[in-house]
């Protein structure tokens, strides 16, 4: 059965040769790179080297250089098969290199395997010329090969340089629309919000738990998401500029559970020295955070729970931090998704847009601090919000004189 080897760093590039060609009687030797494929071609002798250009320890053109100048090789023909060196110059080094073709991916299925058939057929008659190619200095091959891949640099240059021009211009797209979708949202939001409240105020004195309370609650809670909603998407659209000052740890907790109170099946459970020292951050930021972590931590419990809020002062390096956790009793988090917790659009939950974490990891690393997260299935979920801590002798040359 005739032997062809082929050599490419991509597995699924050589599945698919793989498919191919097995499924036309050729028996396929494989390789990742040119140091595997050299030495695979002297030990196996294939009658058919299949070769990729750009790979990584010793390249296409490489290998085709050495098979040329290795005795035992130099008859083999050699076809280069490539997708990235598409130019005409790339072409005549490799033909002046030895190779016996130059093919450029895309190609039909039929056509690429008429082209191994009359290569083999051609060294199979003797018609393959077996000595080295004029090319046999090493300054003319040297400045050949420096020049190809000069080339592809500036390809790749044009390439990156182009892509970048047009992902800002996506970004300042998406900036646009985010801003002019939470425009246009939020003011009915607050048409909503506002007859709920009136509502409220005028309807007749009835059980919390009358069918109408119970619209009304259910109205508050969906409108107050699609603002969480707006924000998120608003915040991680828009570059944030934090105002940093001193703030006290319990304010912030505070304020976030007044904005976003616990369900009723949920126990909420503090644990706020009032010893600790004030925060330095942007409070509308931390709030924003933490408000996303308190929310998140709701619904992994919507058969009931606690909620536990902790915090506590840390010192790394003669430096002062709070950590602020926020805990729950939900299913926990399964380990294939904690790399993926804080890629925005990722999320394990049936609704939401996955915005909520990258948000909160980037509005705590903007006030200089971090997010970090702890979950096992079946043991909850903890996240933890690490925060500058507002210095001892800022606090202290600030105080009033006695």
């Amino acid at each position: 059965m005739t032997k062809i080897l082929f050599v490419d760093d991509l597995e699924q590039n050589r599945y698919l040769l793989r498919t191919i060609l097995t499924a036309s009687g050729y028996e396929m030797l494989e390789a990742s790179n040119g140091v595997e494929a050299l030495d695979l071609a002297r030990r196996e002798r294939p009658d058919l080297i299949l070769s990729d250009i750009l790979m990584p320890q010793m390249d296409g053109f490489t290998l085709c250089r050495e098979c040329k100048r290795d005795e035992d090789l130099r008859a083999i023909p050699f076809v280069f098969y490539t997708a990235t060196y598409t130019d005409p110059r790339d072409e005549q080094l490799a033909l002046q290199l030895g190779a016996a073709r130059f093919v450029v991916k895309p190609i039909e299925n039929g056509d690429f395997l008429a082209i191994l058939r009359q290569v083999l057929g051609e060294y199979q008659r003797g018609e393959l010329a077996e000595s080295l190619p004029p090319m046999e200095e090493e300054t003319a091959f040297y400045r050949l090969y420096n020049e190809a891949l000069i080339r592809k640099l500036e390809d790749k240059m044009l390439a990156l340089e182009q892509s970048h021009r047009a992902l800002a211009e996506s970004e300042e797209r998406l900036r646009r629309l985010a801003s002019g979708v939470a425009h246009e949202l939020r003011n009915p939001l607050g048409v909503i919000h506002n007859a709920v409240y009136y509502l409220r105020m005028t309807a007749p004195p009835a059980p919390p738990h009358t069918e109408l309370n119970d619209y009304l609650r259910i109205l508050e809670t969906e409108t107050r998401s699609a603002v969480n909603i707006i924000s998120n998407l608003l915040a991680y659209t828009t570059d944030s500029h934090p105002d940093r000052r001193p703030v006290p740890v319990t304010e912030v907790v505070r304020r976030v559970l007044e904005r976003y109170p616990a369900p009723q099946n949920i126990r909420v459970t503090l644990d706020l020295p009032p010893d600790l020292p004030p925060l330095h951050v942007d409070a509308a930021h931390i709030e924003h955070a933490l408000g996303n972590l308190v929310v998140n931590a709701y619904e992994a419990m919507p058969e009931g729970g606690e909620l536990s809020v902790i915090s506590e002062q840390l010192s790394v390096n003669s430096e002062q931090w709070l950590q602020i956790t926020v805990k729950d009793t939900g299913p926990g988090l399964p380990p294939e998704a904690l790399d993926k917790l804080f890629e925005p659009l990722f999320t394990t939950k049936p609704h939401g847009i996955g915005l909520g974490l990258p948000v909160s990891k980037k509005l705590a690393e903007v006030n200089g601090g971090r997010l970090e997260v702890q979950g096992a299935p079946g043991q909850g979920a903890a996240f933890s919000l690490v925060l500058p801590a507002y210095p001892e002798d800022a606090a202290a040359s600030a105080a009033p004189l006695p």
